[in-house]
C-alpha cells in the first residue's frame, strides 16, 4: 500500500556518498576535542567525590579545577581551526 503511494507521488531520492575516511587533520581535531571533553567530565565527577575539608585537600581540588578549565580551553581553542579544516576539506 505504501509503495503505491510512493510510486504515485513520484519521489526521487538521491543518496550522496559521504567520505569513507576523514583526513588526518580532522581525525586529530575530533579525537583531541573528544578526549578533552571526556577529561573535563571525568575531572568534575572526581572532584565532586572528594571531601576537600583541609587546606591540602582544597589545594588538590583547586588543581583539578585548573586542569578542568585547561581542557575546556583546549576544546574552545580547537574550534576555529577545526572549522577551517572542515571547510577546506
Amino acid at each position: 500500500m505504501f509503495n503505491k503511494f510512493v510510486n504515485k507521488a513520484n519521489f526521487s531520492v538521491k543518496h550522496q556518498a559521504g567520505p569513507t575516511q576523514y583526513n588526518h587533520a580532522m581525525q586529530f581535531f575530533h579525537w583531541a576535542a573528544g578526549g578533552s571533553i571526556l577529561a573535563c567530565l571525568g575531572l568534575v565527577q572526581y572532584k565532586q567525590s572528594l571531601p576537600a575539608k583541609t587546606d591540602e585537600e582544597k589545594k588538590y581540588v583547586g588543581n583539578l579545577m585548573m586542569l578542568h578549565k585547561s581542557f575546556g580551553l583546549i576544546v574552545t581553542g580547537l574550534y576555529f581551526p577545526r572549522l577551517a579544516v572542515k571547510m577546506v576539506s
